[in-house]
């Protein structure tokens, strides 16, 4: 996995166009943009998921971040074993499904089911 850094809200929006990350973690409390402007400025122009990791503990930062986009939100201090369990639920949520995963059919001398297609063959014979 690669990730990318941002010193501040505009080097971390121009990042995010240049380079359509996975996902981001955003703080509140950056420099020339604070986090709620580069929530509101992407989610104009991607679906990129966003977990807020910040310090701001209070209801109504939590309320605000969710209602503006977020996927998460994350408060510091935390424990960073959290952090990327929620990394990886929200990838689980957002990527495609892989080809791979696709089902293959079950086969019985008497039916086959295509899982994937939702449809049953019953072999009838007489």
């Amino acid at each position: 996995m690669k990730t990318l850094r941002a010193e501040d809200g505009e080097q971390a929006i121009n990042l995010t166009r240049l380079n359509k990350p996975d996902l981001l973690l955003l703080d509140i409390h950056l420099p020339v943009y604070d986090g709620w402007n580069v929530l509101t400025t992407l989610r104009k122009e991607t679906n990129v998921p966003v977990i807020m990791v910040t310090a701001l503990d209070q209801d109504v930062d939590k309320l605000m971040g969710l209602r503006l986009g977020a996927d998460d939100y994350v408060i510091k201090p935390f424990n960073p074993s959290e952090v990327i369990a929620r990394v990886e639920a929200v990838l689980r949520r957002t990527r495609p499904v892989a080809e791979s995963t696709h089902s293959r059919p079950l086969r019985t001398p008497f039916l086959t089911i295509y899982p994937d297609e939702f449809y049953v063959e019953i072999h009838c014979t007489r």
